[in-house]
């Protein structure tokens, strides 16, 4: 689709999107147990590769469609996984990721995609008591009970 029309930047988006799907299933996002940074599977070359194409596609995207607010929460969820993936694990790139998702939020209050996006940065933060509260919104969507499990058992094994 986007070979045969450049300014369709729904094309780049769902590009964008389906990749960043994927890297849930590889990297274990999606139907985890523990919480983000306890997980541990590092990225191929590929992958970091793929990343980079997601982020300028959603660029591009941004810049044919300023208001369209699938591009923003997509634009946190690769920051998420810039953070991830980069060894020194730049948190700025947690910060970028919100600044996206604030964007959606203005856009679509309730976009409930963003709140999982929003939820997941603030735990690679490790804002875990930010991130329960994003998903007491999710009020049982998803993975929302099993993660507000995981959430109860992480604060209380991290109390003091």
């Amino acid at each position: 689709a986007i070979d045969k029309d450049k300014d369709d930047y729904k094309a780049y988006v769902n590009y964008a999107s389906n990749i960043l799907q994927g890297f849930d299933i590889k990297y274990g996002i999606k139907g985890r147990k523990k919480i983000i940074p306890e997980l541990t599977t590092k990225p191929d070359i590929e992958d970091i590769c793929e990343l980079q194409n997601c982020i300028k596609y959603l660029e591009v995207a941004k810049g044919i469609s300023s208001t369209f607010e699938d591009v923003y929460f997509n634009l946190g969820k690769a920051y998420m996984y810039k953070f991830l993936f980069d060894k020194e694990h730049d948190e700025k790139n947690l910060q970028d990721g919100l600044r996206f998702t604030e964007t959606t939020q203005v856009l679509s209050k309730d976009n409930v995609s963003c709140l999982y996006v929003i939820r997941n940065l603030h735990e690679c933060l490790k804002q875990i008591t930010n991130a329960q509260a994003i998903n007491k919104k999710l009020n049982g969507k998803g993975d929302s009970n099993d993660m507000a499990e995981v959430y109860a058992r992480y604060i209380m094994e991290h109390k003091n």
